[in-house]
């Protein structure tokens, strides 16, 4: 018996990612379905995609450390977001700007992200990672 193998670990979350914001898409109609797809769209695209490679090892302190700042800037920004739609809903007829926004605040989270996990890894190198280019390969091999 053949085992199938996906050739590449992003395209399977690529498919978690749009199989989770599928239903949104049914309900738009709803006043509860824009501010949730975008604290779905923001914390999937961030936590699933984004940082998938940049997480600290589970377990350590340093795991926490970086992840509890991360967690907390990531609540207040989603608040802030879904409290603009709900204040103004006049957005929602804006698509293009709506979700371009939200791209480019996605984009300077991650950022900071990236940054908070560098500030807190560990300087000793008991528990510090190997460098890693973008596409999760170890640099130098």
């Amino acid at each position: 018996m053949q085992v199938m193998k996906i050739p590449n670990r992003y395209t399977i979350r690529l498919v978690l990612f749009v199989c989770g914001g599928l239903p949104f898409f049914f309900s738009l109609d709803t006043s509860w379905a824009r501010p949730a797809l975008i604290g779905y769209a923001m914390t999937a695209g961030l936590f699933g995609v984004l940082l998938a490679d940049e997480y600290p090892p589970v377990g350590t302190k340093w795991f926490w450390k970086a992840m509890t700042p991360i967690a907390v800037l990531h609540s207040a920004l989603i608040f802030g977001l879904v409290s603009l739609n709900l204040t103004v809903p006049a957005m929602n007829k804006l698509p293009r700007m709506l979700y371009g926004f939200l791209g480019i605040i996605g984009v300077f989270e991650w950022w900071l992200s990236v940054r908070i996990i560098q500030a807190c890894q560990p300087k000793n190198g008991s528990s510090a990672r190997k460098p890693h280019d973008s596409f999760g390969g170890v640099v130098g091999q």
